[in-house]
């Protein structure tokens, strides 16, 4: 078992941050120039505050992924160099469901982001439940492995539901792409500044 020392995990903390911030920051940037669907008074609407933050959680997945994908496209690259007994598409295929995941994740960031649809959120819940507890159950049984990731499937399917709530239920997420619920919504009263 490798023991990390705590700067290393302070160190490692640090550049994971970093590494989910930046592009988060960025697509902040680009995301806040597209107006909102919808405003109602009161109300909080577009690609700001719980929004972002909430896609700086797919940043993080879709960072994870492509870790993953370098990795195996690095044991694939080995087993081309040293072995001969296998064929391209048996060595690559492996990979296929971790660029998907990429793509997946990607295109979800970026209609987040730069999209103002109502089927935007349909979309997002989707794909936090796809890529998270059905594809833990699906590997499980396509792979045919011995055991079942207990703790990675509870913790994603804590995320999905969570993610779920945020997204049908947040007034921002409903008005800034426009959704049903987000048109029905009444303005709320704006309290008047009291004169000193």
């Amino acid at each position: 078992m490798v023991h990390f020392s705590p700067l290393q995990i302070i160190l490692v903390s640090v550049i994971a941050l970093l590494a989910v911030s930046l592009p988060t920051w960025v697509l902040w940037l680009a995301g806040k120039k597209v107006p909102p669907a919808l405003t109602c008074a009161g109300r909080r609407s577009g690609f700001s505050g719980s929004l972002v933050l909430f896609t700086a959680t797919l940043v993080f997945f879709f960072l994870y992924w492509v870790i993953y994908t370098a990795v195996d496209a690095a044991q694939a690259y080995r087993i081309f160099q040293f072995s001969s007994d296998y064929a391209w598409w048996q060595i690559l295929s492996p990979m296929v469901p971790d660029v998907l995941f990429i793509l997946c994740f990607g295109y979800v960031i970026v209609r987040l982001t730069l999209a103002r649809k109502a089927k935007v959120v349909g979309e997002a819940i989707a794909a936090v439940w796809v890529l998270g507890p059905v594809a833990s159950l699906a590997s499980f049984f396509l792979y045919f492995t011995n055991d079942l990731n207990v703790p990675g499937l509870f913790s994603s399917v804590i995320y999905a539901v969570a993610a779920s709530f945020y997204l049908a239920l947040s007034d921002r997420v409903q008005l800034t792409y426009g959704t049903k619920r987000g048109r029905k919504l009444p303005p709320l009263a704006i309290p008047k500044k009291q004169a000193n």
